[in-house]
């Protein structure tokens, strides 16, 4: 194994750690922005909301790419010295958007790459003459304001997510809303606690005291953790930007 090969592997394994730690920081970051955004939204101050959260679907376009390049690494880290027609999209899509992010890892794995194929293959990958580089991160890279509908539609699933009326959708009829009463209907010891924008608590959890565990059926509600919830919400957050 060559010294480019080498440096070559050792860098995409610190781009991997960098990417994932970037994602871990921009999913929790986004976590915060949403709870703003329901406090303003509370307020009144939907002016305010709109503006910001622009850069929370910014934000949120940005982690996808990161999630998108990372698999691109991965995938050349089995066969770093390799170029067949399985990894030249992902080799292109790095030389072409490495210098794009804030990745110095990733930047250094794309001048490696461009020592590794030559000239004309990397010229070929900065200007997608060969039309190669992947067209989610070519749709990512835009820096297009987001069209007022994805706005709207952001900004009515945070509403909906902190039970704030928000537009036409004044009422609560999501299905958070029908399960919350539903198990208020029950009268027992179960206590429900609502969403909160101070809280980390953004769906409702069900609270069963020990010693009627074994013994309590709570039809119609699933018992979750708040780690479940944040990843069902940006799900639903996923896919508002793929409509």
């Amino acid at each position: 194994m060559d010294q480019l090969h080498r440096r070559l592997k050792a860098q995409l394994r610190l781009s991997i750690t960098r990417l994932r730690l970037l994602q871990s920081k921009k999913s929790a970051l986004a976590k915060q922005q949403r709870r703003d955004l329901a406090q303003l939204l509370e307020k009144g101050k939907l002016e305010s909301a709109k503006i910001r959260v622009e850069n929370v679907i910014r934000e949120d376009v940005n982690t996808e790419l990161l999630e998108i390049l990372e698999l691109f690494v991965r995938s050349l880290l089995a066969q770093p010295g390799e170029c067949d027609i399985g990894l030249e999209e992902a080799i292109q899509t790095i030389i072409y958007c490495a210098t794009k992010t804030e990745v110095k890892e990733l930047q250094t794995v794309r001048e490696l790459l461009m020592q590794r194929f030559g000239k004309e293959f990397s010229l070929r990958a900065i200007g997608n003459s060969e039309s190669k580089v992947n067209a989610k991160v070519l749709v990512k890279l835009r820096i297009d304001p987001p069209d007022l509908d994805l706005v709207d539609r952001y900004l009515t699933e945070i509403a909906r997510t902190y039970d704030i009326p928000y537009g036409d959708d004044s009422e609560d009829d999501s299905e958070e809303g029908v399960l919350r009463e539903s198990a208020d209907l029950q009268h027992g010891p179960i206590a429900i606690a609502p969403p909160s924008p101070s809280t980390e608590n953004l769906r409702p959890l069900v609270h069963i005291p020990k010693e009627i565990a074994p013994a309590v059926h709570v039809p119609l509600v699933e018992i979750k953790t708040e780690r479940d919830f944040d990843n069902e919400l940006q799900k639903r957050f996923d896919a508002l930007r793929k409509r």
